[in-house]
């Protein structure tokens, strides 16, 4: 496969970074991965994972957005600690061990390959991410879809520390606290709550909230609450409720959107006196994780909470806010300072500042104007420190980045110093040397970051014998995928290079510790080890700390192996230099059709024009492009190269291949149609070799391409197969890019009776020389509250102008090419475009205006069908449709035709 480039990986970052739920990345991130990786099947198994109850990372509507991505949530019984790939049967072996095989929705024994990657992060693991295939896949394609892997365990990561923060201060908070559902179940209540009304937390989880309360007031209650959820915040409610003894109590119940899942309720008992609520809110203030402060309008603290002092120091009250600002940041905060002075309010944003320790940090602020009597007298604003948030996302973006371009190296040195110098970069450790192993543990290459030349000889020098090598891997040292062996372990702590380290740097790590992350290849085999020391921090490193640099030997492995496949490549140059030029040949094929296209967006124009690129640049004599014509239900012929066009073929006789295409959204390719059971019809010519490639825009199949040799009868290859692909994308784009979106509106209604009584489901002839009658039915309609769609010989601004229409659209036909025009040729774009239209309308009408013209342009017989399939449309979608014509520009069989098809009026 060849590389496509970093888009879809920042793509993914800016998903993944977005604050959308978490379902929704997933399911993205999803449709990412199925267009940059060629396979039939995505699994990605996920454990529900909650935090006491609350705060599901997957709930049930992620769970629904994420199974239209082909994505499995489902338990399991074990997930494998290591990345692995299973070929045939072992596949098969390797699901059913996992308990997945009898799943309703896997994809079942057609798969061959299955790449099974574990998502975690440290000790934390979220499921298994599968990608299964029917061919074997190459190592490119593995090594991406780990990487994407590593994106989707880091999202996970980060989405469980908001979630794990959340939970710890619902947990402790003073307030009494539930959350409910919006069917008003309670999902959790913190200790406050429960001993408010005497209750265990854990014996009100699950309780509808009206349980707890006196039937008389239980109406009263509904009624609230179903306010709160069609309107939002609403004054807080007294009433009484009953303790778990019986007891009443009297509380105060207000409501606050959580997220579109929960409500956040608070309980307080409003007999307090106001030196309580005094207390009660600076006690709130003061104990909250996060920062409060207040700014004077001069720009200095006035006030700062006890999380705010304990950051930012005791003597930020009297700063200046400048005065803790990183540089790079004031002049925007002065703005957001200047237009809050003004009263105005503004997003939550994000900044860096300087800490009492001078140190940066990353903080999330919001702000509001401070009021006194109308006048803005102040600034209240509130601060959550998200610096390891933002430096996760920013590593992973560093980490995806460098990653990919480790992947796209081909020489083995640079990959190895590439590798060695990033983890040093990025990874938190200022030496790191990489050692190639040979099957007998054996050192054969070695890279290195952070040493000096005098420290790289001591390190061939002095390095470890080959069983001192093979003893790392003991399960006692093993801590997520790398090995640390703190150095009173072994008897070997003094070998290697020494640290540079003061003893006043290091914390709980030693200068002799060791900590070694394997590169490995196919089937766990070891072909390397990465050893890094001096931690920045000073810290032996948490599992889930290591990811990163677990990330890189991944790469890394990767990357090593292809370099040494990418040298066997080279000593086959002259079939590969064929190859290439072949290769070379295609794609100028497919740029000159991309530029073609530009120029066109008739879509008669637009399918030769891509059968031009696929005869020339794949060399297939005869190739067909159909497009599906809903109404008729079939595959109806577009475009042709070769041969005379072969009839439209229906969609629904899976005798045809062509209708199995289009089912099952696969290529198809035939080889021997004689002895193939999937041909059970073919239209003439009967072939015995050919091949038929679905258009597909997103995950709807709008058509498909067919190629032969009808000559020859050479078969297609599976390469030129791919190639087709590329064409049929193609294909799909230009249909995509050059549909009308058209937008059912509804003009202004008038008072009055309609004039004209037309029945739904009706298509009417109106023969006269002028089409002043037809316009005329067509604005009674649309100005008494049906949407109206036009096609017209007119120009749509004479029409509105004279009709005053404003909002109803109306295409100019013609072969001018403006915005508003489409192209008379064009049946099939027309009849989409009226069906769309339709499928959108509640109650419509359609005027095609111009069916001579259409005539002349194309041929009676292809507007006649064109018309049949448009007059289906109206039926299925109980519209109208209005057909003026000119009797004398028709001869006599034509306009019988008519009549009969149409109903005259």
């Amino acid at each position: 496969m060849e590389s496509k480039g970093l888009q879809p990986f920042q793509n993914a970052e800016e998903i993944l970074g977005s604050d959308q739920p978490l379902g929704t990345k997933l399911s993205r991130l999803m449709q990412i991965i199925q267009e940059r990786i060629d396979h039939p099947c995505l699994v990605l198994v996920m454990k529900r994972t909650h935090l006491e109850g609350v705060y599901p990372l997957l709930d049930e509507t992620s769970v629904e957005q994420m199974e239209k991505a082909q994505v499995l949530i489902s338990s399991i019984k074990s997930i494998p600690a290591e990345p692995d790939i299973f070929h045939g049967a072992e596949a098969q072996s390797f699901f059913s061990s996992v308990g997945l095989l009898d799943h309703e929705k896997f994809p079942g024994p057609q798969v061959q390959d299955v790449v099974v990657t574990p998502l975690n992060s440290g000790t934390k693991i979220w499921g298994l991410f599968c990608m299964c295939g029917d061919h074997p896949f190459s190592d490119k394609e593995v090594s991406e879809f780990n990487l994407f892997c590593s994106q989707i365990a880091n999202a996970l990561y980060v989405e469980y520390l908001k979630l794990e923060e959340e939970g710890r201060k619902f947990e402790e908070s003073r307030h009494a606290l539930l959350f409910l559902d919006r069917k008003g179940i309670i999902v959790r209540a913190n200790k406050a709550a429960a001993d408010l009304l005497q209750y265990a937390a854990q014996e009100m989880d699950h309780t509808n909230l009206e349980i707890i309360l006196p039937p008389k007031r239980v109406a009263e209650y509904q009624h609230y609450f179903r306010q709160v959820r069609e309107e939002g915040h609403l004054s807080p409610l007294e009433i009484e409720f009953l303790a778990k003894d019986g007891t009443p109590v009297q509380l105060e119940l207000s409501f606050t959107d959580t997220d579109s899942r929960y409500l956040q309720c608070t309980l307080i008992a409003p007999d307090r006196d106001e030196a309580f609520w005094k207390d009660y809110y600076e006690t709130m203030i003061h104990t909250t994780e996060d920062m409060i402060y207040t700014l004077d309008l001069g720009g200095r603290f006035v006030f700062a909470n006890r999380k705010a002092t304990e950051v930012m120091g005791e003597d930020i009250v009297g700063k200046h806010f400048e005065e803790v600002v990183i540089p790079e940041f004031r002049e925007m905060v002065k703005k957001k300072f200047e237009s809050r002075k003004k009263g105005e309010t503004s997003p939550v944003y994000k900044l860096q500042v300087f800490n009492k320790n001078r140190e940066k940090m990353w903080l999330e602020i919001s702000g509001t104007p401070f009021f006194q009597q109308g006048k803005v007298v102040g600034i209240c604003g509130s601060a959550r420190v998200i610096t390891e948030k933002m430096q996760i996302e920013q590593q992973r973006t560093h980490l995806t980045l460098i990653a990919n371009d480790i992947l796209q190296r081909k020489n083995l040195r640079e990959i190895m110093d590439t590798v060695a110098h990033a983890i040093r970069d990025h990874c938190g450790f200022e030496r790191v040397i990489i050692s190639l192993l040979d099957e007998h543990y054996e050192a054969t290459n070695l890279a290195f970051a952070g040493l000096t030349e005098e420290e790289k000889i001591k390190a061939y020098e002095s390095h470890l014998s080959p069983e001192q090598r093979k003893s790392i891997f003991s399960e006692e040292f093993k801590m997520g995928q790398s090995y640390y062996i703190p150095h009173d372990r072994v008897s070997w702590a003094d070998m290697g290079v020494k640290s540079k380290l003061k003893p006043e740097q290091m914390k709980d790590w030693h200068p002799d510790d060791f900590l070694f992350i394997p590169l490995y290849r196919e089937q766990k085999k070891v072909i390397g080890l990465v050893s890094v020391d001096d931690p920045v921090d000073g810290k032996v490193p948490a599992a889930e700390n290591l990811a990163p640099v677990e990330l890189f030997a991944t790469q890394a492995a990767i990357a090593i192996e292809n370099a040494r496949l990418y040298e066997e490549i080279n000593r086959h140059a002259e079939l590969l230099e064929s190859r290439v030029a072949e290769r070379t040949r295609k794609r100028e094929a497919l740029l000159e059709t991309s530029y073609r296209l530009r120029e066109v967006t008739s879509w008669d124009k637009g399918m030769k024009i891509i059968l031009e690129g696929i005869t020339k640049g794949l060399g297939f004599r005869n190739a067909e492009l159909f497009l599906i014509n809903e109404a008729r239900k079939v595959l109806e012929n577009i475009a042709v190269i070769g041969d005379e066009k072969r009839k439209d073929i229906p969609l629904d006789d899976q005798g045809f291949v062509s209708s199995q295409c289009v089912d099952k959204k696969k290529p198809i390719n035939i080889q021997g149609a004689s002895r193939d059971e999937r041909v059970k019809k073919q239209i003439e010519p009967v072939l015995e070799n050919f091949a038929w490639v679905p258009i597909m825009t997103q995950d709807e199949v709008v058509g498909a391409i067919s190629v032969y040799n009808k000559t020859s009868g050479e078969p297609i290859t599976d390469d030129e197969l791919d190639d087709l692909l590329l064409f049929a994308n193609q294909a799909a784009h230009f249909v995509e890019s050059t549909r009308f979106l058209i937008t059912p509106a509804i003009e202004k209604t008038l008072d009055s009776r309609m004039k004209y009584n037309l029945n739904p489901g009706e298509s009417y002839l109106i023969k006269d020389s002028r089409p002043t009658r037809a316009f005329d039915i067509f604005m009674d309609a649309v100005t008494h509250g049906i949407q109206g769609f036009s096609i017209c010989r007119i120009h749509p601004k004479k029409v509105k102008g004279k009709y005053g229409l404003k909002k109803t659209p109306i295409l100019w036909l013609s072969t001018i090419g403006t915005e508003d025009s489409i192209d008379p040729k064009d049946l099939a774009k027309i009849n989409h475009m009226l069906n769309k239209f339709l499928k959108k309308a509640a109650d419509s009408i359609i005027l095609l205006e111009g069916v001579e013209y259409l005539i002349i342009q194309n041929s009676f017989e292809k507007v006649i069908k064109a018309l049949h399939s448009l007059n289906d449309y109206i039926t299925i979608h109980n519209s109208r449709l209005l057909i003026p014509v000119n009797p004398r520009t028709l001869d006599e069989r034509e306009l019988s035709i008519l009549e009969k098809e149409f109903r005259v009026m």
